[in-house]
């Protein structure tokens, strides 16, 4: 174990603090940014780049191992070698030029990660030396993407590039620039050549200056020391028309680089090293606050998100059948603004007013489809006794139909946290930490895939004997069927005793991998709606209660948040014959029965007292109504009210029967947010 003192640049436009940190490390050193008192924009902008981040290429990104509040700090742990930043290795020569095979080798190295970025449509935008990581081989990888866009290729942008940069390719200083990853190469063209030649390809290194000299396009020859290869690959990514400038996978099939291509092979879903992932910090240690001073953070922060406004100020209509693809266009139809206001849901074909009671039924039907394994199949049952939903390994639902649908998935559960609808998307830990952001663990795979979980489990007792008859490779076989190599070669390589603790957590990592685009789909629909640093607030279990509520229904919790009408109060009997039938039935049927007068299948995340009509209400419960008839009728649901309206009767049997019915014919509210009965 060894320790080393990092000093790590942090950007000063951001405003963020410049640290020494102490690291402990056992394989590869990691750094730790921090950054203290850190105001809430800053705060959201770090977790916003964590965030996407997490999305990017791990080949070709530093990724973070972990970030947080730890107190009143902020802290984000990224898993780098300081030693491999491009800049440290440049003053590490102490002025000794490079030579020609080693800067051929560092371009290579370089535009393979750009090659990796660029192909999952991520520009950078402001290269520089400090921002890039050249590994002994291997691509490059790029930190600190604060200002980088997912974007197709020409997408426009107004004001998204630094002013200072130095390295800022000609067509950002236009008016409005159309740009694509191309911007990036003349960035590293401006690095190589003054790697190569020692000096820089403009007069000063003063961002005023280089603009007028680009608008002019003057720039310095390169110097005739440089060798003419050099000459020629820098003079191609400095052209100073992006439209003839190559991109970075053109520029690799150049003869110079071919003697290098072999060591840049590296599977896109194997981790970077053969190395035991560090230790997870267990969660519990970022939450120094109780959970519930933690809830009511995390309840203040979604109300600051959505804005006040009059129920009924954003009507919506959507399909009164709950359909998928239809309710799809009606939300998409929508700005980002319109879908943070609180709606006003109206039903096509229907009168129904809504006060809220419409709006949880609605939405309640729509998450319902949405998980239901026997109709899409976007998630299926974990095989867990909870019967917990996992997310699918179709290979079908890896194609970009489906995708738009998992993100309209993570949409709606945005939008239902924000309007506190308590829909019953009951998924297990491993999605509800991925819509969280935390790092995965090769214990999730159990949430998986038990059976693959269980035997890499088994693995780990074997000893060379049990090794050698198994004959493990580094390599597993994902979902689709295909293999991935767990290491570069790892085809080739066998796996030893004193291996098998790596090999076990590096397949159980890279399989949970594999489901990755799935759930970054849901993420970023969820986090354009409620920002990451908002849902971690709360550990996964208790997200999952605040998203979902109580599914298991608290009966003497329900019958004490009861309220009865008068009618109801003389006819005592009629009463006890309603929770007799409560009592016997199952906590499905009993999830129906609330859902005729609520709209809601889940109880409240702290229980019937709270079940409001609106969020402005400050008394919560259930409300009854009787019937005026003894004769054996449906009861009628007013689901704006949280009321459900029984007959006078007094048998349990034949009250039985009716309730039964009712939930057999329900039909959508018509009027008043009346759940009408067919």
């Amino acid at each position: 174990m060894s320790e080393r003192d990092v000093l790590f640049a942090i950007h000063t436009n951001k405003k963020f603090t410049l640290e020494a940190c102490k690291l402990t490390s056992e394989t590869t050193p990691r750094v730790i940014r921090y950054r203290h008192n850190p105001d809430q924009v800053f705060l959201s902008q770090l977790e916003d780049e964590r965030s996407d981040v997490s999305r990017a290429p791990a080949a070709a990104v530093v990724q973070y191992f972990r970030s947080g509040m730890i107190d009143r700090t902020y802290e984000a742990l990224m898993d780098v070698d300081p030693e491999t930043n491009l800049e440290r290795l440049n003053a590490a020569r102490n002025g000794r030029p490079w030579s020609q095979e080693e800067l051929l080798k560092l371009i290579a190295q370089i535009l393979q990660g750009l090659d990796i970025l660029h192909k999952a449509e991520i520009v950078h935008r402001h290269l520089a030396p400090y921002y890039i990581y050249v590994p002994r081989d291997g691509p490059a990888k790029f930190s600190d993407l604060f200002h980088q866009s997912y974007c197709e290729y020409g997408e426009t942008a107004n004001d998204e590039f630094k002013a200072d940069s130095i390295y800022r390719a000609p067509e950002t200083l236009e008016e409005r620039p159309v740009y694509d990853g191309r911007i990036d190469i003349w960035s590293i063209g401006v690095m190589m050549y003054e790697l190569a030649s020692g000096q820089f390809p403009f007069p000063q290194k003063n961002a005023y200056k280089i603009y007028f000299a680009i608008q002019r396009r003057k720039i310095t020859p390169i110097p005739d020391s440089v060798p003419p290869t050099l000459r020629d690959i820098i003079g191609k990514m400095l052209t100073f028309d992006a439209n003839e400038r190559p991109n970075a996978e053109t520029l690799l099939k150049e003869p110079c680089f071919s003697k290098y291509r072999p060591s840049l092979q590296q599977s896109s879903a194997a981790p970077k090293a053969r190395v035991r992932p560090p230790p997870v910090v267990p969660r519990s240690s970022h939450f120094t606050d109780p959970y519930p001073t933690r809830r009511q953070k995390f309840l203040d922060a979604l109300s600051a998100i959505q804005p006040v406004k009059l129920i009924g100020s954003c009507k919506v209509l959507f399909p009164s059948d709950a359909n998928i693809e239809q309710s799809m266009v009606v939300m998409y139809q929508k700005t980002r603004a319109e879908i943070l206001e609180p709606f006003y849901v109206m039903l096509e074909g229907t009168n129904a007013v809504d006060v809220n009671g419409i709006k949880r039924w609605f939405f309640t039907k729509l998450v319902e489809k949405l998980i239901d394994p026997t109709q899409l199949g976007l998630f299926w049952n974990d095989g867990s006794p909870d019967g917990k939903l996992t997310i699918s390994s179709g290979t079908k639902y890896q194609a970009p139909e489906y995708f738009q649908i998992y993100k309209f998935a993570g949409l709606i559960l945005g939008k239902a946290l924000l309007e506190r609808l308590n829909v019953p998307f009951r998924f297990n830990p491993f999605i509800w930490k991925q819509l969280q952001g935390l790092p995965m663990e090769p214990s999730d795979l159990k949430y998986v895939n038990q059976k693959m979980y269980n035997n890499m489990e088994e693995m780990r007792t074997f000893n060379q004997e049990a090794i050698d008859e198994a004959a493990p490779k580094w390599t597993c076989t994902l979902p689709d069927g295909s293999t991935a190599d767990l290491i570069p070669g790892g085809g080739n390589e066998r796996v030893l005793e004193c291996d098998i603790a790596d090999y076990v957590d590096l397949a159980s990592l890279v399989t949970l991998n594999y489901y990755t685009p799935l759930l970054t789909a849901m993420r970023s629909e969820l986090h354009a709606l409620v920002p990451e640093h908002v849902l971690r607030l709360l550990s996964p279990e208790e997200l999952e209660l605040e998203v979902c509520g109580k599914a298991e229904i608290d009966v003497a919790d329900w019958r004490k948040n009861t309220y009865y009408c008068e009618t109801l109060r003389k006819n005592e009997k009629v009463i006890a014959a309603f929770w007799t039938v409560v009592d016997r039935s199952s906590n499905t049927i009993r999830q129906e029965i609330l859902r005729l007068g609520t709209g809601l299948t889940n109880a409240p995340p702290t229980g019937f007292k709270d079940l409001k009509r609106t969020q402005m209400d400050r008394v919560g419960g259930f409300n009854m109504q009787a019937l005026n008839t003894r004769q054996p009728v449906m009861p009628e649901g007013h689901m704006c009210y949280n009321r459900l309206d029984i007959p006078l009767l007094e048998d349990a049997d034949i009250l039985q029967a009716m309730i039964m019915k009712a939930i057999r014919n329900a039909a959508p509210p018509t009027d008043e947010g009346y759940a009408h009965a067919i």
